[in-house]
C-alpha cells in the first residue's frame, strides 16, 4: 500500500505539470507580447508602474514579463505549476515550525496530497494561476511571501543574530515585499505580531532588532508598491467610491466570495481530519480561543501569536475595502494558503499518520480520483488545442487579410484553463490583439 500511494503521488504531481503542454497564448498574453516586441522587459515594467500596477517593479512581475517575451506558453505555465507545487512544500514546512519537534523532512506523499487537494479545491482559481501565461505570476508572488514567512520564523527560532543577518533579512524582505497589494498587508501584520511576541516573551533584544530590520524592508517595498502612480490610474479606470462607511460591507463581500470560490477546498478538510484519525466535530471547534483569560497585554499578544495565520488570512480582504471589483479568483490564493497553514497547525496535520490503513486508503483513493480528473482534462483540452492549432494555420495562410473562424463554445473549454475568445465584432480588444499579433487585417467569428 505504501508503494501504491507513492506511485500515485508521483503521477499526481506529474499530471499537474503535464497539463502545461496544452497551454496557449490568448487575450492578455497576446497584448503583452505585442508590447514586449516594442519594449524591453525593464521598460515595460516601468511603463506599467507608471500607468497601471505598483507591483510591476517586483521580482514576480519581471519574471512574468521575461517569460512572456522569450518563452512559449507551455514553458511559462510549467514554471507556474512548479511554483505551485513549491508553495505546497512551503505550506507544510511553515505549518511544522511550531511543532515540539519540527519536521526536517517533508515526504513526497504529503506534498503530492496537499498539492492535489489545493489544485482540485482551488478549481475556480486554477485557470487564473496555473495554465494562464499572464496570470500565473500570482503563484510566484505567493511563493515569495511564504518564503519570507518561513525564513523569518526559522531565523527567530534559531536565535543566531548578527549585523549580517539584519542586513540580509532587510534585503530579503525588500524583495519579497514587492508583492500583491493584498499579500503585503498580511505579511506586515504577521511581522508585527512576531515583533510583539519577541518583545513580551523572548529575552533577546537581537530578535527584536532582527524583526525590525525585516519590517523595515517590507515597509519600504510596500511604500513603492502602494504609492505607484499606476495604482491611481487603475482605480480611475473602474467605478469605486473610495474608503468610506462601506468598509466592513466590502470586506464581508470579498470574504464571502473567497469562501464560495474555495468551498470545495473547505470540504476536503474533514476528509484530511478523518485520514489522520481525528475527531472531525471536535477538531472543527475553535476551542483554543480562550478569550476569558485575556487579563493582560501579554495574554492578548499570546492569543494573537497563536492565531497569527488566521489573522493574516482574514487581513487579505482589507485591500478591497474600497471596492470589491478587484477581488477576482486569483486574489483568493493568499487567503487560501494562510488558512491552510492555520488549519494544518490547529490539528497537527503536517505529515499525517502515514502508516495507518485509514491514511493509506484515503490518500490513495483521493489521488486516484485526482488522476482520473487530470486525464479527462487532458482529453478535453487536447481537442480544444487542435482547434486552436487549426486557427493558427489559417492565420498563417492569410496574412494581411480579413479572417473569419468558427467560435469556441464554453462547453469546449476545460475548467482548468482560461480562454477569452474572439467575438463577431472585429473591433473587440481580443480580436485586435489576435489580428495584430498574427499579422491579419481583421479577425472575427461567424
Amino acid at each position: 500500500m505504501t508503494r501504491l500511494i507513492q506511485v500515485l503521488g508521483i503521477l499526481s504531481l506529474a499530471g499537474i505539470l503535464a497539463l502545461c503542454r496544452f497551454s496557449w497564448f490568448s487575450g492578455d498574453d497576446l497584448c503583452f507580447k505585442i508590447e514586449l516586441a516594442r519594449y524591453s522587459v525593464l521598460d515595460k515594467a516601468w511603463l506599467q508602474y507608471l500607468h497601471w500596477d505598483g507591483r510591476s517593479l517586483g521580482l514576480a512581475s519581471l519574471l512574468q514579463l521575461f517569460c512572456l517575451k522569450y518563452f512559449s506558453a507551455p514553458v511559462i505555465t510549467f514554471i507556474w505549476a512548479s511554483a505551485f507545487i513549491a508553495n505546497s512544500f512551503l505550506v507544510l514546512k511553515i505549518a511544522a515550525i511550531d511543532k515540539p519537534v519540527p519536521e526536517n523532512k517533508i515526504s513526497m506523499v504529503s506534498i503530492a496530497l496537499l498539492s492535489s487537494m489545493m489544485w482540485l479545491g482551488m478549481w475556480k482559481l486554477i485557470p487564473d494561476i496555473l495554465y494562464w501565461p499572464t496570470g500565473g505570476w500570482y503563484v510566484v508572488m505567493c511563493l515569495l511571501g511564504l518564503f519570507w514567512i518561513y525564513f523569518i520564523s526559522i531565523e527567530i527560532r534559531a536565535e543566531n543574530f548578527s549585523r549580517k543577518k539584519y542586513f540580509s533579512v532587510f534585503i530579503i524582505s525588500f524583495i519579497c515585499g514587492n508583492n500583491s497589494h493584498n499579500f503585503i498587508v498580511p505579511l506586515l501584520l504577521f511581522g508585527l505580531i512576531e515583533l510583539l511576541h519577541s518583545m513580551f516573551f523572548m529575552n533577546n533584544k537581537r530578535a527584536v532588532y532582527f524583526i525590525l530590520s525585516a519590517l523595515s524592508g517590507l515597509i519600504l517595498s510596500a511604500y513603492i508598491v502602494m504609492l505607484a502612480p499606476g495604482n491611481i490610474e487603475r482605480l480611475h479606470a473602474v467605478s469605486w467610491t473610495g474608503f468610506n462607511a462601506s468598509f466592513l460591507m466590502n470586506c464581508f463581500l470579498v470574504f464571502t466570495k473567497y469562501m464560495y470560490w474555495l468551498l470545495l477546498l473547505i470540504c476536503f478538510y474533514p476528509l484530511l481530519l478523518w485520514m489522520n484519525g481525528k475527531n472531525i466535530f471536535a477538531s472543527l471547534r475553535f476551542s483554543n480561543l480562550k478569550f476569558s483569560k485575556l487579563n493582560s497585554m501579554s495574554s492578548f499578544v499570546n492569543l494573537m501569536y497563536s492565531q497569527r495565520y488566521l489573522i493574516a488570512a482574514l487581513s487579505t480582504v482589507m485591500v478591497f475595502s474600497a471596492t470589491s471589483f478587484f477581488a477576482v479568483p486569483r486574489t483568493a490564493l493568499f487567503f487560501a494558503v494562510l488558512m491552510i497553514i492555520y488549519a494544518l497547525q490547529k490539528n497537527n496535520l503536517i505529515q499525517g499518520k502515514m502508516k495507518t490503513n485509514r491514511f493509506m486508503f484515503g490518500g490513495s483513493a483521493f489521488l486516484f480520483m485526482f488522476l482520473i480528473i487530470i486525464i479527462f482534462e487532458m482529453i478535453k483540452v487536447n481537442a480544444l488545442k487542435e482547434k486552436l492549432n487549426n486557427r493558427e494555420s489559417l492565420y498563417k495562410l492569410n496574412p494581411g487579410k480579413d479572417v473569419i473562424v468558427d467560435p469556441i463554445i464554453d462547453s469546449e473549454i476545460p475548467f482548468a484553463f482560461i480562454f477569452v475568445d474572439i467575438s463577431p465584432d472585429s473591433s473587440y480588444w481580443v480580436n485586435r490583439c489576435v489580428a495584430l499579433h498574427s499579422g491579419l487585417k481583421t479577425v472575427r467569428t461567424f
